[in-house]
C-alpha cells in the first residue's frame, strides 16, 4: 500500500526515505527524503519557519514558488518552497553552490511531503531541468 496524504507524516517520511535510497543511486545530487539527506530540517514547515525568521535571508516570490536565499553563509544556498496550490505541496528544493575540485558545483536536495505521485512528478521536472542551471531559474520548473 502506498502512502497517501491521509497517512500519518511518519509513514510518508519512511516512504520518502526509502525512495531517497533508491533515487540516490541514480542521482546522488538530488534526493527525495527527510532530515538525513542534508536538508537540515525535519519537515518543510520547520524549514520555512526557521528560514523566514532569519535576518540574513532574502525573499522573493516567483511563479508560485517562495524562494529564500541565504546571504550570510559562505557560498550560496537557495531554498524554494512550492505554493499551497501546487500538487506536491508541501515541498521544498534546496540548492547549494559549493566548490568541488576547485570548481563550482550545484547540489540539489529535495524534500516532499505531498502526494507521492505529485512528488515524483516534481522530482522528474527538477531532473529534466538539469543540475547545472542557475538557481535563479525556478520559474522554468514551476507547473
Amino acid at each position: 500500500m502506498s502512502p497517501s496524504s491521509a497517512d500519518p507524516p511518519r509513514t510518508r517520511h519512511v516512504a520518502a526515505a526509502l525512495a531517497a535510497c533508491l533515487l540516490a543511486l541514480a542521482a546522488p545530487a538530488a534526493v527525495l527524503a527527510g532530515s538525513s539527506t542534508g536538508i537540515g530540517f525535519r519537515s518543510v514547515a520547520a524549514a520555512r519557519a526557521a528560514l523566514a525568521a532569519r535576518a540574513d535571508v532574502e525573499r522573493r516570490r516567483t511563479s508560485g514558488w517562495m524562494v529564500l536565499r541565504e546571504t550570510g553563509a559562505p557560498g550560496r544556498t537557495e531554498w524554494a518552497f512550492v505554493g499551497a496550490d501546487h500538487a506536491a505541496h508541501p515541498a521544498l528544493v534546496r540548492r547549494d553552490v559549493t566548490l568541488k575540485g576547485g570548481l563550482p558545483t550545484l547540489v540539489t536536495r529535495f524534500l516532499c511531503e505531498g502526494r507521492r505521485n505529485a512528488c515524483e512528478a516534481l522530482y522528474a521536472r527538477l531532473r529534466a531541468h538539469g543540475e547545472s542551471t542557475a538557481t535563479s531559474a525556478w520559474p522554468d520548473i514551476a507547473p
